[in-house]
């Protein structure tokens, strides 16, 4: 499979949210200035602020996919945290379970201790 670099501009989208809020701002701008023929004015103001909505879905969309991928790294880290401190306490609380029966061993029972 091949790797995508994202630092190359090639392998980006043809437009971005950017350049949709350029052209939409410059169609909005046209037309308040009346530099296009009035029986075109409406359809050009019409894709100006078709051109802004949709900047604005554009970008509603990007944050919540950050948001989603930021909640899902975090998941992520909490559950690799959790399974880290499950194992290091697991391996403590064998660690003294052993020590514990060694010296019980040792000791003996408390009634050997208590006869003794």
């Amino acid at each position: 499979m091949a790797r995508i670099d994202k630092n190359d501009p090639s392998s980006g989208p043809l437009l971005s949210t950017s350049t949709i809020l350029i052209l939409s701002g410059f169609l909005i701008g046209v037309t308040i200035g009346k530099i296009v023929a009035a029986d075109l004015s409406p359809y050009v103001l019409a894709c100006g602020l078709s051109g802004f909505l949709a900047f604005i879905a554009f970008d509603t969309a990007a944050s919540r996919r950050e948001l989603a991928r930021q909640i899902e790294e975090q998941e992520s880290m909490e559950k690799r945290l959790d399974k880290h401190m499950h194992s290091v306490s697991t391996f403590r609380l064998d660690s003294s379970a052993e020590s514990q029966d060694s010296s019980r061993r040792s000791a003996g029972s408390p009634q050997e201790a208590l006869l003794s």
